[in-house]
């Protein structure tokens, strides 16, 4: 039988130029979003330089979450280099199909940055995979319905301008029905909640986009004027 398996990763990064990924994660799943296989790599080029960590988005997390997973073992620091290869072993070992990332197009753009400024000229990915946009996906077939638009509506999950919020701790917060949902934004906790999102996409059975970027998906959902 040839299951198709989904590969689902995150970039955590410092900067939007260049965005250096410090924090990268991925995990293996089936059709329904059940992990099948998961690793994370802390990126040593970047994460032992203290003045690129200090740009970091989530600069606080460094003491407060990576420091004391790093003593008790539980994350260790890889070469940019060694990580794509281990990236790579793990989605031909489970046979994914499908790479997918929330916002995929960020994600693409940080590797090839990452691999510019640590001097690693080999494509990332070695061989052909489709990818899938899950920030796309969720918008067509989970936000744009007027259940999700009224759940936003009562929980806040607005903007200024009137419309809905479509990040993927939004949707899942929908998917759990759990309007306090505060994401993490760790790597390898961003992907398990993404793999989640998958599941409930593809339970939609409504055609799971693949190969297709739309550059502002938000707007899907938003009420016509």
């Amino acid at each position: 039988m040839n299951i198709h398996n989904f590969a689902v990763f995150d970039t955590e990064t410092i900067g939007l130029s260049p965005k250096l990924i410090y924090d990268l994660a991925l995990v293996i799943c089936n059709r329904a979003g059940e992990p099948i296989a998961k690793k994370s790599w802390l990126i040593r080029e970047i994460f032992i330089q203290p003045k690129l960590m200090l740009g970091a988005f989530y600069s606080n997390r460094v003491f407060s979450h990576y420091i004391p997973k790093i003593d008790a073992g539980d994350l260790h620091l890889f070469a940019f280099a060694d990580a794509r290869r281990e990236f790579n072993a793990m989605i031909a070992e489970h046979n994914a199909k499908t790479i997918c990332a929330y916002n995929i197009g960020f994600d693409r753009n940080a590797i090839r940055e990452t691999a510019a400024h640590t001097g690693s000229g080999e494509k990332f990915l070695q061989n052909k995979i489709h990818f899938a946009d899950l920030w796309l996906a969720s918008c067509r077939m989970i936000a744009d319905t007027n259940k999700y638009r009224r759940f936003c509506s009562d929980n806040n999950f607005v903007s200024d301008a009137g419309n809905v919020k479509t990040s993927a701790e939004t949707i899942y917060s929908y998917i759990k029905q759990n309007p306090t949902f505060a994401e993490s934004h760790t790597a390898m906790e961003d992907c398990l909640i993404e793999s989640e999102i998958l599941g409930a996409i593809n339970k939609k059975k409504k055609g799971f986009p693949r190969n297709e970027i739309v550059h502002m998906p938000w707007q899907i959902p938003q009420r016509k004027k």
